[in-house]
């Protein structure tokens, strides 16, 4: 397993599209083991950073490991819904085609994971990274 301040990357505190002047973005996108829903759901309700002004990406479940999920928060909002299965849950000969014909989805697979994963972009003001990279750590469940 790896820790997500390997997968978390600052970028220059420069206007993105969509985000406040000034606005750092804290991402992080890896093959890792799905949260477990409640602890995420914990850290959602009652350990959200007070200056992160919007969050949005994919993430998935122990509970459900199969589906991937888009979470989505703006202010004080906070989304999530089913985004459908993903990849790794196809048919064998199926998903051999599209390995075989995708080149990004060949490059991007991961042999534990397949394409499941957590990536999740943060917006805001003064993020701390390690903070944020440990609140989500906590949400983790290494039983993949």
């Amino acid at each position: 397993p790896w820790p997500l301040s390997r997968c978390l990357r600052s970028t220059r505190p420069s206007r993105r599209k969509g985000s406040p002047p000034g606005s750092p973005c804290l991402g992080s996108s890896a093959r890792r083991p799905a949260f477990n829903l409640e602890n995420f759901d914990h850290f959602v309700a009652t350990k959200w950073p007070k200056n992160v002004i919007r969050a949005k990406g994919v993430c998935y479940f122990t509970d459900e490991p199969d589906m991937c999920y888009l979470f989505e928060q703006a202010g004080q909002q906070k989304t999530i819904r089913q985004a459908g299965k993903f990849y790794a849950t196809m048919p064998e000969n199926e998903l051999q085609r599209m390995l075989d014909t995708d080149p990004t989805l060949r490059r991007d697979w991961d042999e534990t994971y397949g394409d499941r994963m957590q990536k999740i972009v943060f917006i805001g003001q003064n993020l701390d990274k390690e903070e944020i990279t440990r609140l989500l750590d906590e949400c983790l469940e290494y039983s993949f």
